[in-house]
């Protein structure tokens, strides 16, 4: 297989961008196309997609390079592309979703902890009271557990759309939620077999 150009590394960029950031452009439906440009010669950040293709020659692995820094919030603009930063966020994205079941069981385990610390009950954990978010979103953003799992735990309940309508937050919530439904489709998730781990862990 041909190695990725430099060129392809930024109409790739674009995309994931456009992915990750407006509601009216979904990567797998444009299938990564752009009307971005065939030519980056005259662009000051050249250098950034000319060095991601070197330490990235493989189309898969730098469209997981891409997933795993818009999914995360770390990339603003070409020049954090190829930031040591972004190479460790890859890293710990790739080891992470190489043991993704064995790592949502783990968070479903501190989920329980919080649960009986807070002395919660399991719906508590979805219901949007008044003026408050719901716990597991909360958990989410103290950074106790992924949004993997909390996209994992959507699959099986479907609890987005009750979110949608009864969180109050306009700042920060809209932003969450997006990057959270954009990045489903990149997941590769065992419905069946998370439900079982939530019923192992939360059924009496």
């Amino acid at each position: 297989m041909a190695r990725t150009t430099s060129i392809e590394a930024y109409q790739m960029y674009l995309a994931m961008k456009l992915h990750f950031t407006t509601e009216g452009y979904d990567f797998f439906k444009y299938r990564g196309k752009t009307k971005a440009k065939n030519d980056i010669s005259n662009r000051r950040d050249k250098w950034a997609f000319i060095n991601l293709v070197n330490k990235y020659p493989k189309h898969e692995e730098l469209k997981e390079h891409f997933v795993a820094n818009f999914a995360y919030g770390k990339l603003t603009w070409p020049g954090e592309l190829i930031t040591p930063d972004a190479i460790q966020t890859y890293q710990y994205w790739r080891k992470y979703i190489d043991s993704l079941s064995y790592n949502f069981k783990a968070d479903l385990a501190k989920i329980e902890d919080l649960m009986e610390e807070h002395n919660l009950e399991f719906d508590d954990l979805l219901l949007v009271k008044e003026h408050q978010k719901p716990w597991l979103l909360q958990f989410y953003d103290w950074r106790v557990i992924t949004a993997e799992t909390v996209i994992t735990m959507n699959e099986v309940l479907h609890f987005f759309p009750h979110w949608m309508k009864r969180i109050e937050d306009d700042i920060i919530w809209p932003d969450t939620a997006m990057r959270l439904r954009k990045y489903r489709p990149f997941l590769k998730i065992d419905v069946n077999k998370s439900r079982q781990l939530m019923k192992d862990r939360f059924v009496d």
